[in-house]
């Protein structure tokens, strides 16, 4: 989360702003121990939708924004490389994807007096 600082307040208005239909944004890691600062962390970003906000043009492209900017922030960060960035049907996320994916967590980014 340290890595990400620089970017932090950009996610969050992307969020706050077009993030409504957001169900979960999730990462996975290349590993799950805590890297020196000079090697990154790999990373695989899924934003994670409801099938019907993909029936529906107007709200499947602007959940592709999301996961469009969000992965342009990220690899800004040092120390992280997207290795990939998909939109995901919470249909199409099997257990298996919930037990090796990390819940992004957006709370723990806001201030304490600002909950999104």
């Amino acid at each position: 989360m340290d890595r990400i600082k620089p970017v932090k307040d950009k996610i969050l208005r992307k969020m706050k702003r077009d993030g409504e239909d957001i169900v979960h944004v999730a990462l996975a890691f290349n590993t799950v121990e805590e890297l020196a600062n000079d090697k990154p962390y790999r990373v695989f970003l899924w934003i994670v939708v409801e099938p019907g906000v993909c029936e529906n043009d107007e709200l499947e492209q602007r959940a592709i924004g999301i996961v469009s900017e969000l992965r342009k922030l990220l690899a800004q960060c040092n120390g992280i490389e997207v290795e990939d960035a998909d939109l995901r049907k919470t249909s199409d996320v099997s257990l298996l994807d919930w037990q090796t994916l990390i819940r992004f967590d957006l709370d723990y980014l806001s201030p304490d007096d600002e909950p999104i």
